[in-house]
C-alpha cells in the first residue's frame, strides 16, 4: 500500500474551485486597479466621480472580500480531505502490519506520525499548494494591469517579482534542510519524552533523575538552535516582499511624475502593487511547508514500507467448536491437539500466541488449527475462535462493557452479558471488577496485572471460543475452574518454575 494520492477523488474538485477562485481574485485586482484609474481621471477632468465607478471599485473590494475565505474554506477542505485520507491509510496499513514489526518503532515515533507529521501533510495541500495557486494567478494579473497602464511599471513589477523569486530559490535549498533537520530533532525529542515520561518515578528511583534532565536540555537546546535559524531564515523571506513592494512604488512614482503622467495612472498602479504583496508574501511561504511535507511524506513513505500480514491470502472459514491444534516450529516443541485437549508450552515459547491470534505472520506449514493452515484462515475466523486469557488485553479507555465487548459486531445487552457470565459461574469475577460501568485507562493501566487477566478471562468466556490460550497465572479459583472445564482445546504457556501446586504436574513434564 502506498500513500493517498493528493489529487483524487472529490480533491480534484476542490482544487478545480481553488484555481476558479483565485483567478476571480485576479479579475477583482485588475478590476479595482482601472477603477481606481477611471476614478481619478474623473476626477481630474470633472471634479466628479460618477456612480458607476463608485459601484464598479466597491464590488471588486466586496468581490475580493467574498472570495477570499471562499478560497481558504476551500483550501482548508482540500488539506483536511487529504489527511483524512492519510489517517485512514496510516491506520489500516498499520492494522495489518506484523506484529513483530510494530515491536520495533517507539511509541513516541507512532506518535508523532499522527501528530507532527499529520499537520505537516495537511499545510502543503491545505496551506502551500493553494497560496502557490494564488500567487500564480494574482502576480502574473498584477503585472499585465502595470503594462497595461505604462509599459515602465510593468517592467518594475517584473523585476519585483523576478528578484522575489530568485530569492526565495537561494533560500529555499537552506530551508529545506533547516526544516528536515528541526523536525528530525523535534520528532527525537518527542520520542524522548513519550517514553520516558510514565517512567519518570522508575528512573528517579534508578538515580536517573538528573541524568535525564541533563539530556533533555541539551536536546533542547540543540532543538532550539535550529528552531531559531529556520524562523530567522522564514521571516528574512517573508520580510522581503515589503522590501521590494516599497522599492517598486517609488520607482513607480518617480517615473510617472517625471513623465508627467496622470494621477489616475499612478494610483492604479500603485493599487495593483499594493495588491499584489499579499500573494507575494505568501508565496515566500510556499517553500516553508512543502520543505515540511516532504520530510513528513518521506516518513510516511517508510511507514507504508514495513512488510504486512499475508492477509490476502487468508480465504479458509472454521466452524464454530472445539478445534485441533498441531505446532511445529523451530525452537518450539512439537505439539498435536485433539479438539476439546489441554497442552502445555514453557513461556519462552510465548511468541506462538500473535502468531494463534492472527496479529504476526504464521510459517507456511508450522501451525495448524482445525486442520488448516493457519497462514490460510481469515481474521474473522481467527477472531471468532481464538482467546488470549493474558496480562495484556487490547483495551480501550471507556467501560468494562466496553472492554468485554469490544471487536463484537453484534454488542450484547447488560442483561446478556451478566446471564453468560453467571451460567459460567463468573459472576463474581464481573462484580469484583466493579461491574459494567466502572471506566478504566487506556489498556487497562489502572488495573492490576491480576485484574487484567481477570478481564481477558471474561472477555474470553463471552466470546466461546474454539482455541483458548493461557498466558498467565489465573488469579482465582474461578477463572481457574472456568478455564479448566471450558469446552475448548486449550493451550497452556506457563512459566518453568510456579508456585501453584496446581502446576505441578505439568512443570514436572516439561524437565
Amino acid at each position: 500500500m502506498n500513500a493517498p494520492l493528493l489529487f483524487s477523488g472529490r480533491r480534484r474538485i476542490l482544487f478545480a474551485g481553488l484555481i476558479g477562485a483565485a483567478l476571480a481574485q485576479a479579475v477583482s485586482l485588475a478590476a479595482t486597479a482601472f477603477a481606481t484609474r477611471a476614478a481619478f481621471s474623473w476626477l481630474d477632468e470633472t471634479g466628479k466621480i460618477p456612480p458607476f465607478v463608485l459601484c464598479a471599485l466597491a464590488g471588486a473590494g466586496l468581490a475580493m472580500a467574498v472570495i477570499r475565505p471562499l478560497f481558504r474554506t476551500l483550501a482548508e477542505d482540500f488539506g483536511q480531505d487529504y489527511a483524512r485520507d492519510v489517517r485512514l491509510a496510516l491506520f489500516d496499513h498499520t492494522s495489518r502490519t506484523a506484529a513483530s514489526e510494530l515491536k520495533k518503532r517507539r511509541a513516541g515515533h507512532m506518535a508523532m506520525r499522527f501528530i507532527g507529521d499529520l499537520a505537516a501533510l495537511k499545510n502543503w495541500p491545505g496551506l502551500g499548494l493553494p497560496r502557490l495557486v494564488q500567487a500564480a494567478a494574482l502576480l502574473p494579473a498584477a503585472i499585465g494591469v502595470l503594462f497595461c497602464l505604462a509599459a515602465p511599471f510593468g517592467w518594475t513589477g517584473l523585476v519585483m517579482t523576478a528578484a522575489a523569486l530568485v530569492a526565495l530559490l537561494a533560500g529555499a535549498k537552506s530551508l529545506t534542510a533547516s526544516h528536515r533537520l528541526l523536525r528530525a530533532r523535534r520528532a527525537q525529542l518527542a520520542a524522548d519524552m513519550a517514553e520516558r515520561l510514565p517512567l519518570a518515578p522508575q528512573l528517579a528511583a534508578l538515580g536517573r533523575r538528573a541524568r535525564e534532565l541533563r539530556l533533555i536540555r541539551k536536546r533542547s537546546a540543540a532543538l532550539r538552535r535550529v528552531a531559531l535559524e529556520r524562523v530567522a531564515l522564514a521571516e528574512l523571506l517573508h520580510g522581503l516582499p515589503e522590501a521590494l513592494v516599497g522599492i517598486a512604488a517609488a520607482v513607480i512614482l518617480i517615473y510617472g511624475s517625471r513623465a508627467g503622467l496622470a494621477s489616475g495612472t499612478i494610483a492604479a498602479a500603485l493599487a495593483a502593487l499594493g495588491l499584489s504583496l499579499y500573494p507575494l508574501r505568501q508565496a515566500m511561504g510556499v517553500v516553508n511547508h512543502f520543505a515540511a511535507f516532504r520530510a513528513a511524506h518521506a516518513k510516511l513513505a517508510a511507514a507504508f514500507a514495513r512488510p504486512l500480514r499475508a492477509d490476502s491470502f487468508r480465504d479458509l472459514r472454521l466452524g464454530r467448536g472445539p478445534l485441533s491444534l498441531s505446532l511445529s516450529l523451530p525452537d518450539i516443541t512439537p505439539l498435536t491437539l485433539k479438539p476439546g485437549e489441554d497442552g502445555h508450552l514453557p513461556e519462552t515459547a510465548s511468541s506462538i500466541v500473535p502468531i494463534l491470534s492472527g496479529h504476526d505472520a504464521a510459517p507456511v506449514d508450522g501451525v495448524a488449527l482445525g486442520g488448516q493452515p493457519i497462514g490460510r484462515l481469515t481474521l474473522g475466523s481467527l477472531r471468532r475462535n481464538v482467546a488470549v486469557i493474558g496480562p495484556r488485553p487490547a483495551v480501550l479507555r471507556g467501560s468494562i462493557r466496553r472492554a468485554l465487548t469490544l471487536g463484537v459486531l453484534d454488542r450484547p445487552s447488560d442483561e446478556t452479558i451478566r446471564k453468560r457470565l453467571v451460567v459460567q459461574n463468573l459472576g463474581p469475577v464481573l462484580e469484583g471488577l466493579g461491574g459494567l460501568d466502572r471506566r478504566i485507562a487506556e489498556g487497562a493501566a489502572d488495573l492490576s496485572d491480576a485484574d487484567r487477566v481477570r478481564l481477558a478471562a471474561l472477555r474470553a468466556a463471552l466470546g466461546r471460543p474454539g482455541l483458548l490460550v493461557i498466558v498467565a497465572n489465573l488469579p482465582d479459583l474461578s477463572i481457574d475452574v472456568w478455564a479448566r472445564t471450558h469446552p475448548a482445546t486449550r493451550l497452556w504457556i506457563v512459566p518453568c518454575r510456579h508456585p501453584d501446586a496446581a502446576f505441578g504436574p505439568t512443570i514436572r513434564s516439561l524437565h
